[in-house]
Formats: C-alpha cells, sequence, structure tokens
C-alpha cells in the first residue's frame, strides 16, 4: 500500500474524529435519550478502534519518511485521531450527564497531561483547542459559566505543561544517566587496552581510533583484553596455589606513579581496591626493575587492600617492556617467601609477558592483513575499471576502502589550457562540509588554491591532513570549507606529469596520517595511470566504433546496434524504422570541386542527421555518400516525416569553394518493422530498393517501401 493510500485510511479516522466533535459541540448530546445512547455507543466504539489502532501502528523508518512526505504525516493523523475521539467522548458524557462533571474533568486533565508528555506538540495544541471549543460550546448553552471556561481550559493548559516538563525531564534525566553509565564502561574497557599496550601496536601514530575499520579494531582490541585478563587471571590462580598465597594479583602502572589493578586470584576476605591507588611501597620495584621480597610488613601498605590490619609477606616482580616498568605480579602471605618462590614469581611474570607480546604480535598482524587486503581490492577494483568515468567512481571507492571522508572529489588538469575542471563528486555530507552546488563541472585557473598548489609543487597537501586555521581555500575561494577537520588532496601524477587531483575531506580530526597518506598515494599514482588508461581506452573504442570522417557510427557498429534495436523491438511490440540515404550526383561534386570539398559535404551531411535524430537513434555513414539511420519505436508516418525533413534541410545547405558556392540534394529510402520485413537484412533489402526507386525517378525525394508496393500493385 502506498504512502498517499494509507495517510487517506489516517486521514478518514481524523475526519470521523472531527466530525464527532462537531456534532457533540453543537449539542447533539444535550439530553438522554435511546437514539443519544447509540450515537454515544457508536463514539465508544470510534475511541476504541483509534485506541487499537494506535496501540499497534508502527513507526515508518526515517528512510520512507524521506523517500514520502505522506508518510511522515502518518504519526500524527494516528494520534490526533485518538485525541479526537477521547475528547468526543469525553464532552458527550457531560453534555448528558451534567452531574458528572466532579469525575469527568479529573479525568480529561490526566488525559491533557498524558498528550502533553507522549503526544507530540501539534497533536497536543490541536486537542486543547478542540477542548476549549467544547467548553465555549457548554458555556453558550448555558450548561456553564465563563469562569468555569476559564479555570478549565487553564487547568488544561498548565496540566499539560507542567506533566510535559516533569516526565520528559526524568526521560532525560534517565537517558543522560544510561549514556554515562555506558561510556564510563567504554572508557575502562579502553583503559584496559591502553595499559596493555595493545592499542599502539594495532593502530600506527596518527590515525589511532580513526580508521575506516573502527568497529572492526575495537572489537579485536576488546578481544585482546579480554584473551590478557583471562590468560593472565589464570596464571595467577596456578600461581597462587602453588605459593599457598593469600593473594596473587596483577597491577599496572598508571600515569603519576599510581597502580590499577587488572587480574586477581585471592581467598582474602579483605575488600579490593579497584580504582587507580598509590603505588606505595611498589616505588622500590618501579625504581629498580627486579624481584623484590619483603617479610613481615603491616599489610596496610599492600595498595590493591582495602583496609588490611597486621602483619604479612609480600613478594613482587616487575614486567618490564623495552627497559620500562609496565606491571607488577604481587603475592602475599603470612609465612616469608623462599628463593625457589620468587624464582616461580618470575616465570609467572614472564609467561604473562609472552602472552602480551603474543597478543600485540597477533593484533599487528591482523591489523595489517586487513590493510593488505583493503589495499588489494582497491588495486584490483582500479584495474578493472576502463572508461574515465569508472575510473573515477572506483577511484572514490577505493579511497574510502583506506581511509574515511564526507566529501571526495577528482579534479583534472588540462595542461594546454591551463585549466582545473571538477570531474567527479561524492557528498555524504549533506553540504555541511562544503558547498556542491556547481561543483561538478567547474573550472578555474591556476590560483593560491590547495588544488593548484599540489599541481604546481606535485605533492600532497596539507602537511599534516589536517585543516589549518590559515587555510585559504581548496578549489577557489567562493568554495570554502565548513565543518572540516581533515584534509588532503593528492597529486595524480603519471611519470612527472600531473593530470589531476584527488581531494578527501572529513569532519573527522586525524584521519589522513602519514600511513594512511603513503597508501592512499599509491592508490593516487594507480588512478593516474587507469585515468590515462581509460582516456586512451575510449578513443581507442571511438576510433573502432566511429567513422573518422564524419564521426558517425561506422557500418559495422552500425549493423550491431540496428540487430539490437531490431530485438528489443520484437520483444516489446514496438515499431522501428530504417533510412536509407544517398547524396545526389555525389561523384560529380568530387570531380568538380575535388575530394577536399566532397569530405565537407560529407562532414554537414552528418551534422544533420545528428541534429534531426534522437539519442536513442542510430544515425551512420553506412559506406561512400550514402548513410543509414535506425528510428527506434517510429512509425511509417514518423520516419516519412523526420526522412523528409533531413531532405530539406540538406536541399538548403550551402557549401563554399573556391569554383563557388553549390547545394546538394538528398535521396532517401524507408522501411519499418514489422510492416516490411522482420529480418533485419530485409529491412535493408527493402529500404534500398526505395532508395533506388526515388534516385530512379527524379531524386531529392523520400520513397517508403509501402508506398512503392501500392504503386507496383502488391497488397
Amino acid at each position: 500500500m502506498t504512502g498517499a493510500k494509507r495517510a487517506v485510511i489516517f486521514l478518514c479516522g481524523t475526519a470521523g474524529g472531527l466530525a464527532s466533535v462537531f456534532v457533540v459541540g453543537m449539542g447533539g448530546f444535550a439530553a438522554l435519550d435511546s437514539a443519544r445512547i447509540i450515537m454515544f455507543s457508536i463514539l465508544l466504539a470510534l475511541l476504541g478502534l483509534a485506541t487499537f489502532r494506535r496501540v499497534t501502528f508502527k513507526q515508518p523508518p526515517a528512510r520512507a519518511k524521506q523517500v514520502s512526505k505522506w508518510i511522515s504525516v502518518w504519526p500524527m493523523l494516528v494520534e490526533l485521531e485518538v485525541a479526537l475521539a477521547a475528547v468526543s467522548v469525553i464532552y458527550a458524557t457531560l453534555w448528558m450527564f451534567p452531574d458528572s462533571a466532579q469525575m469527568v474533568y479529573p479525568t480529561l486533565y490526566v488525559g491533557a497531561a498524558f498528550a502533553g508528555s507522549f503526544s507530540r506538540w501539534g497533536v497536543v495544541g490541536l486537542s486543547l483547542a478542540t477542548a476549549g471549543s467544547m467548553e465555549y460550546a457548554l458555556v453558550h448553552a448555558g450548561r456553564q459559566s465563563p469562569n468555569d471556561l476559564a479555570v478549565h481550559v487553564t487547568s488544561l493548559i498548565v496540566f499539560s505543561i507542567l506533566h510535559w516538563v516533569f516526565m520528559r525531564g526524568l526521560i532525560r534525566a534517565q537517558q543522560n544517566q544510561n549514556r554515562r553509565r555506558v561510556m564510563q564502561e567504554a572508557n575502562v574497557t579502553r583503559e584496559e587496552i591502553r595499559d596493555f599496550r595493545l592499542l599502539a601496536s594495532s593502530l600506527s601514530s596518527g590515525s589511532k581510533e580513526t580508521r575506516t575499520r573502527k568497529q572492526q579494531e575495537d572489537m579485536l582490541l576488546k578481544g585482546g583484553a579480554d584473551a590478557v585478563r583471562s590468560n593472565a587471571k589464570g596464571i595467577l590462580e596456578l600461581t597462587r596455589s602453588a605459593l599457598s598465597a593469600e593473594t596473587a594479583a596483577l597491577v599496572w602502572l598508571y600515569p603519576k606513579q599510581e597502580v590499577v589493578l587488572r587480574a586477581v586470584s585471592t581467598v582474602s576476605e579483605t575488600p579490593l581496591v579497584t580504582l587507580p591507588m598509590p603505588a606505595r611501597m611498589l616505588h622500590a620495584v618501579l625504581r629498580a626493575p627486579q624481584a623484590q621480597n619483603w617479610a613481615s610488613i603491616n599489610a596496610d601498605l599492600i595498595p590493591y587492600y582495602q583496609g588490611k590490619s597486621g602483619k604479612t609477606s609480600v613478594a613482587v616482580c616487575p614486567i618490564v617492556e623495552s627497559g620500562r616498568v609496565r606491571g607488577l605480579v604481587c603475592v602475599d602471605r603470612k609465612v616469608a617467601f623462599r628463593e625457589w618462590e620468587i624464582s616461580t614469581l618470575e616465570s609467572a611474570a614472564k609467561q604473562i609477558e609472552k602472552n602480551l607480546e603474543s597478543e600485540k604480535l597477533f593484533l599487528a598482524v591482523e591489523r595489517a592483513k586487513y590493510e593488505y587486503e583493503k589495499f588489494f581490492h582497491a588495486s584490483a577494483s582500479l584495474c578493472q575499471a576502463l572508461t574515465p568515468e569508472q575510473v573515477m567512481t572506483t577511484a572514490l571507492e577505493s579511497a574510502a576502502q583506506i581511509a574515511p571522508f564526507d566529501v571526495a572529489l577528482v579534479t583534472a588538469y588540462h595542461n594546454d589550457r591551463r585549466k582545473h575542471s571538477v570531474m567527479c563528486l561524492q557528498d555524504d555530507s549533506g553540504g555541511d562540509v562544503i558547498n556542491t552546488k556547481g561543483l561538478v563541472g567547474l573550472e578555474f585557473g591556476n590560483n593560491k588554491g590547495l588544488v593548484s598548489m599540489v599541481v604546481k609543487n606535485r605533492h600532497f597537501l596539507p602537511a599534516a591532513g589536517e585543516v589549518r586555521d590559515n587555510l585559504t581555500h581548496i578549489l577557489t575561494p567562493k568554495f570554502k570549507l565548513k565543518r572540516a577537520s581533515s584534509l588532503l588532496v593528492l597529486p595524480l601524477l603519471v611519470g612527472d606529469k600531473v593530470i589531476g587531483t584527488l581531494v578527501l575531506i572529513s569532519k573527522e580530526k586525524g584521519v589522513y596520517g602519514r600511513d594512511v597518506r603513503e597508501m592512499l598515494s599509491v592508490i593516487a599514482n594507480q588512478v593516474a595511470i587507469s585515468l590515462e588508461n581509460g582516456v586512451l581506452f575510449k578513443k581507442m573504442e571511438q576510433m573502432a566504433t566511429t567513422d573518422g570522417l564524419t564521426n558517425l557510427t561506422n557500418h559495422r557498429t552500425f549493423q550491431q546496434k540496428f540487430e539490437a534495436l531490431l530485438d528489443s523491438s520484437g520483444r516489446h511490440g514496438r515499431k522501428l524504422s530504417v533510412l536509407l540515404c544517398d547524396i545526389d550526383h555525389f561523384k560529380s561534386v568530387n570531380d568538380t570541386y575535388g575530394h577536399p570539398v566532397g569530405d565537407e559535404v560529407l562532414r554537414r551531411v552528418s551534422k544533420v542527421l545528428k541534429l534531426a535524430t534522437r539519442k536513442i537513434d542510430v544515425p551512420a555513414r553506412y559506406g561512400g555518400e550514402e548513410f543509414a539511420v535506425v528510428l527506434d519505436a517510429t512509425d511509417e508516418d514518423g520516419a516519412t516525416k523526420l526522412a523528409d525533413r533531413i531532405r530539406q534541410d540538406v536541399e538548403s545547405m550551402v557549401i563554399p569553394s573556391e569554383k563557388g558556392s553549390f547545394k546538394v540534394t538528398m535521396s532517401i529510402g524507408v522501411a519499418t518493422f514489422p510492416a516490411d520485413g522482420h529480418d533485419r537484412g530485409v529491412l535493408i533489402e527493402n529500404a534500398d530498393q526505395s532508395l533506388y526507386y526515388a534516385k530512379e525517378n527524379g531524386r531529392n525525394q523520400v520513397v517508403h517501401h509501402q508506398t512503392l508496393q501500392k504503386k507496383h500493385g502488391v497488397a
């Protein structure tokens, strides 16, 4: 069901509600009798139906609302139908049972409060206006005093606004609380990843957390942190059991000489501290990265215990990376640790170090694998693109595989004219980043913009891939950046020649770091080569399919396109016509004025054919001074009229020459599918017979094959 039809259905429900309001307001329920009881029952049924439609109504997706303006009004119509039905029932009750006001008005106020909290403001406003008109009708009928009108209307408005303020305030507060909780959990996970130094290994400098694979990267990092934590906890369990310790803990070094508990195995009933805490007694290990064994010290010095008292023994072994202490493995118990037990603790710390290194190596390999896969797919896609249009479209898709962007464009540089032009544009920002109106096809000369500077220097700009405050413009001063943080303009180089630029713009910061720029530079070079090849391919394709003198379709391509159009016409039941055209006495033109003038005649005739035909038609040079035209979806009458117009246009041409100006004429034969044949060869033969008849019987005329048959008495 289309959006318009659904909107009409919902509109009928709203119209029914308005009709009910009108009947009630006009005093249709002023008295209590059997007829009004039936009408009241109908109102209750309408309210029940409207409520059911509202409860079962499913919000249309945002994309559907953008496609059809009718779909966007569905929710409002459904809510309005319920509101009007409810107002009708309430005020019908007041008309029929005047003594019920003390019970009805609280219900009305509750409904106003509910509507103010959960309905659209347009619906709330219309509902309040309807209730106000109902109150006025009661006053006008003498059922209420003007003071009652003011009190009731004011109460309705106050209940709507106050409940909206409190309810939406509570909802907003709950949403903010949930958002903060989610952000807090995300930050804790992120801190663990950084603590284990997995983030730095999987994201290179300049591109942290901003890669196109951010979501996959985060999942990978979280999995790495979980794996390290799980392995560490298993090692701590074994270590605590082997050393008969009370607690075995992995703490990680934080800035400002603080430590955080990251994994633990304990049988102690003393609460543990999970927030960053002072290193306390662990400073000695941080200063000298070697195992320490302390016997009989105060338990309150151990940082991960919360309020533990008494004496205890502690052994600590550092986890070292590149000569720096990153974390500590700690065990404690009542009895002092012996030397062989310290060796066991060192082995446990070494095992945790190996797990960390293995996980970092795994993440680095995964990252490299992902990047090389994207790079390979981008290169493969560019290799498959043939035409310049395909290359430019594929270039933007390939760039998106490497780095995100909100706006991307490809410019070409025309060295012979010293001009730049915008060839291709992709805007995913909706115009928030740069004004893209009139950008495609824009031509501009060399200036102080980034595109001109990149072409001149043959080097990408800006240096850090970030938008600077002193940035003048990219293309021309008219097109200035609005909300952009990252920017990269890459030259398209073929050898030492710059043929254009690839421009990427993003709202996010730090998107185009060094490693991203290096990959995009390689992609840009491949884009440049592919564009050059695409231009050559297009030229070769044009040479293979067009006549060099007239630039019309050549004979071979004409036959192929004719066959394809004929098949399509047969499948869809359309008519199709073919014209065969021949310049009259063309040999005498060459003999009298020379072959260069004859070539000019052919070029001018081809121009007439191009101007007279549509894009779906196929004008072609058939051979020598003969031309052919296939007219798609054209019957006998239409083909004959067009052929005669072509004949007249050719006749009106004046061709200059050294021997004076002269004119030429043209004879045209026409045949139409399916009346004159179903086969391509038959149609051409019949059109050729018509052309031969035109030339033998006076020239400078159009003859259709069916006309020729009638003259010869063929039915």
